[in-house]
């Protein structure tokens, strides 16, 4: 079954939406998704912005606004199959996207990730943490390639979700470089067995390297023909080294499978994470989330 067919572009009206069309569509096909609905919500309540005073008054109708917005996609995209829809609301965009992502059944939103001195990141850091479906952010200036995507795994069945997804890539770039990326630590104990420091570091890149044959394995993921790299890291600090990797590797995307141990801390992304998220500016972070599991509790969700 695949993973990805109903595809939500939340735009803000900035000039981060020619990126997000371009990108969002781009992604969707790759994706060998079907639907892409495009969505612009005018916040209201908010004072002291009054350029959405001037975004809203621009717009003699919803219609209006939805007639440019597909007269765009589809100048980006003039060949595409993917079935296209735009939508005008107005509130709270959390809550606006949130409330049509639950209705229509999304399964993956897309997002700008802007420096958070433009004033924004509020929302897409809402949106990574509690979003019902998988979430990428897009920086302002993504290249439109796909020669190597860097996964960073622990071993559990969420990094296997996301790997999963990886096959769409393969297939679409033969030759793309899939680098699985496992960051490992020592434990601080390490020196009441006696061993040194980088005697004990030896031993768990072993261990590290025996799990990732066995995770390959038993997750049949020998098709898409990974590349293993394992690293020494801080326990409480993996994040750097997922963004060092992805830097060195050249990757043109984050894939991670977000992860919990209940049903409930599934939903709150962990701390490495939310804290790939804070620190990559130039690489679209793709957060693949278990669909069925978050959905359940959104209405829990709305009133945190």
């Amino acid at each position: 079954m695949k993973d990805i067919r109903k595809v939500l572009i939340a735009l803000d009206r900035s000039e981060m939406d020619e990126v997000l069309l371009r990108y969002g569509l781009f992604l969707a096909e790759v994706l060998e998704a079907e639907s892409v609905d495009l969505l612009h919500v005018v916040q209201e309540e908010i004072h002291e912005l009054d350029v959405l005073e001037e975004l809203d008054a621009s717009f003699e109708s919803d219609e209006e606004f939805r007639s440019e917005i597909m007269h765009k996609a589809y100048e980006r995209k003039p060949d595409t199959r993917l079935n296209l829809s735009a939508h005008l609301f107005r509130g709270n965009p959390f809550n606006e996207i949130l409330k049509f992502t639950k209705m229509n059944d999304i399964d993956l939103v897309i997002v700008g990730k802007k420096d958070e001195r433009q004033g924004a990141g509020i929302v897409a850091h809402r949106l990574s943490r509690k979003a019902p479906c998988s979430v990428i952010f897009i920086p302002p200036r993504p290249e439109l390639q796909m020669d190597a995507i860097l996964m960073p795994t622990d071993f559990s069945d969420y990094s296997a979700m996301a790997f999963r997804e990886a096959m769409f890539f393969r297939k679409k770039f033969p030759e793309i470089r899939l680098v699985a990326l496992h960051v490992y630590h020592v434990p601080i104990g390490y020196y009441s067995t006696g061993k040194s420091y980088e005697e004990f570091a030896g031993i768990m890149k072993q261990n590290a390297e025996r799990e990732f044959e066995k995770f390959v394995k038993n997750n049949k993921l020998e098709k898409l023909k990974l590349e293993p790299v394992i690293v020494l890291g801080e326990e409480h600090n993996p994040a750097e080294k997922i963004h060092e990797q992805a830097i060195r590797e050249n990757c043109d995307l984050i894939l991670i499978g977000a992860r919990g141990h209940s049903m409930v801390s599934s939903i709150v992304l962990g701390s490495t994470t939310e804290k790939l998220l804070r620190i990559t500016k130039k690489i679209p972070v793709f957060v693949m989330k278990r669909k069925g599991e978050t959905l359940k509790l959104l209405d829990i969700l709305m009133n945190i």
